[in-house]
């Protein structure tokens, strides 16, 4: 198995590492469906309707990609969603009340730089929206998020 698909196969995996506050919703390991993309370095977080979005990484040095996928829970299926507007690395996704994420910082592995750019994704359309940007640029910018942030689009 090269890197790129023990890449694809960890981040399946842990898809169902589901915690929500103190409750484990999964505490078993099983095997489901394969990303459309190797990806390291992405996020992936539970949406409100209980669908899984998988977004940015990479799958080496130099290689990000802003395509996104959502991971379907009950049927064990990923499709593509809209792409995030720019190529994102080690970036930070928090969901907020509304149902909408907002993805923050991260990196741009084409010349290896921080950003300082945010977007929303929206899951009802499957769009991805830019939002005011941080002051700085934020490589791992999740080391200073609180999980009970809260954030009104």
């Amino acid at each position: 198995m090269n890197r790129c698909e023990m890449n694809r196969l960890a981040s399946i995996l842990l898809l169902f590492c589901f915690i929500v506050g103190d409750e484990i919703l999964a505490e078993s390991w099983e095997s489901t469906g394969s990303l459309n993309r190797g990806r390291s370095k992405h996020i992936a977080i539970l949406l409100q309707n209980g669908k899984v979005l998988v977004a940015g990484g990479g799958s080496g040095p130099s290689s990000g990609c802003e395509t996104c996928e959502l991971y379907d829970t009950t049927t064990g299926t990923l499709d593509y969603t809209g792409n995030m507007n720019y190529v994102r690395t080690e970036h930070c996704a928090v969901r907020l009340n509304d149902g909408k994420v907002l993805v923050i910082g991260g990196a741009d592995t084409s010349i290896w730089a921080p950003r300082k750019t945010c977007e929303f994704y929206n899951p009802s359309s499957g769009t991805w929206s830019l939002t005011d940007s941080l002051k700085d640029k934020r490589g791992s910018p999740c080391n200073g998020i609180v999980q009970s942030l809260q954030y009104s689009s």
